[in-house]
């Protein structure tokens, strides 16, 4: 077995989101595959806030881009029906997952005994969409990094 780490900086507003707006768009998390088709398990998730928002994010993995749906930053999203079954993943990360330092707040949360297999049927790569029932406000652009554990 082999492990992988992902991270990303979604860029995202400077300012106010709107309860259950996406936040940073559409994001490519590119996975070392050995085949295409073949399964990662996602086990782990630090996200460093760097606005120490604490927002709940609901993590949504796609197994193909959602090309067809409306998932743009700062906006309501709307997943079209096409998009629908490449939807193959949902983790969601709470405010009590947060803690803070030095005015920043980090969360991780490792799942050894829940972790969620994904299959990506067309690419070496995973498609992310990150949403909030909360209504945070960022102080830049780059406030938000994730970093993503994998194992195959």
């Amino acid at each position: 077995m082999t492990n992988d780490c992902v991270t990303i900086t979604p860029t995202i507003t400077a300012g106010a989101y709107h309860a259950n707006d996406v936040i940073g768009g559409v994001q490519v998390l590119a996975i070392s595959a050995r085949t295409i088709g073949s399964v990662r398990h996602f086990q782990s998730v630090t996200v460093k806030d760097g606005a120490n928002q604490k927002a709940t994010l609901d993590l949504l993995f796609f197994d193909a881009n959602p090309a067809a749906s409306v998932l743009a930053d700062n906006g309501a999203p709307t997943i079209h029906a096409t998009d629908w079954p490449h939807l193959i993943g949902h983790y969601r990360v709470m405010p009590l997952d947060y803690q803070t330092f030095d005015g920043k707040a980090i969360a991780h949360i490792g799942l050894p005994d829940q972790y969620l297999p994904m299959r990506s049927a067309h690419s070496t790569q995973l498609w992310l969409v990150i949403t909030t029932p909360d209504a945070p406000t960022y102080a830049a652009v780059t406030d938000l990094t994730l970093t993503f554990g994998f194992q195959s």
